[in-house]
């Protein structure tokens, strides 16, 4: 399954990535004759729709739909008005007890399907009946590093351990290992003066 574009969450002047589909449930509850048949754009948005959701007064509201819907005889642009017609301005998450998560910062790891992709951060928000309860953030360490210990004892950064290991530049060079913990991965590309002082931690073997 290819990684799905994400839905849109509003939150303290903020514009986050949503990767969770707090929408879908209320749909299933539609009757069949009211469910709007929406339509794929492509492969990265299988339920056919961006939804922009807001937290107002602690409440989350459904405030703008974006995709594409299909009638007996068209297919028109999907929004609330079109999707789902009795809505009059936003729509409270009543529904919806849960968390979602809204990830931040680099990519880390890029994974092929859904919304499992890693990034440094993650913001987490959980709801009761619509109601935020809470706000958590995760912070991801970096993978591991591996150095190749030589015999009088100084340190090469390598791959892995096996016989196609290849050399990389050590992220930690004049720096001992027991220091690790003050950096959060590499800077990114064309920023090499950016040092990350977030408190990750990561593994070292030797």
């Amino acid at each position: 399954m290819t990684a799905q574009a994400p839905d849109i969450l509003l939150y303290r002047g903020k514009k986050l990535a949503l990767c969770d589909q707090i929408l879908y449930p209320y749909l299933r509850r539609l009757r069949k004759s009211r469910r709007p048949d929406f339509v794929a754009p492509s492969t990265a948005c299988w339920r056919g729709y961006i939804a922009t959701w807001e937290v107002r007064d602690d409440i989350l509201h459904l405030v703008e739909l974006d995709g594409w819907l299909r009638l007996p005889d068209d297919v028109v642009q999907a929004t609330i008005a079109t999707a789902l017609p009795w809505v009059k301005g936003s729509l409270p998450a009543t529904w919806f007890s849960g968390w979602i998560r809204c990830p931040e910062g680099r990519l880390l790891d890029y994974v092929h399907a859904g919304y499992s992709s890693l990034y440094e951060r993650d913001r987490s928000f959980f709801f009761e009946e619509g109601k935020l309860a809470g706000e958590y953030l995760t912070l991801n360490p970096p993978a591991p590093i591996s150095y190749r210990i030589s015999p009088d004892g100084t340190r090469t950064c390598v791959s892995d351990f096996g016989p196609l290991q290849y050399e990389l530049e050590d992220p930690l060079a004049g720096e001992d290992v027991s220091n690790a913990h003050l950096f959060w991965g590499r800077p990114p590309e064309g920023d090499e003066d950016t040092e990350y002082m977030l408190g990750g931690y990561t593994t070292l073997s030797s």
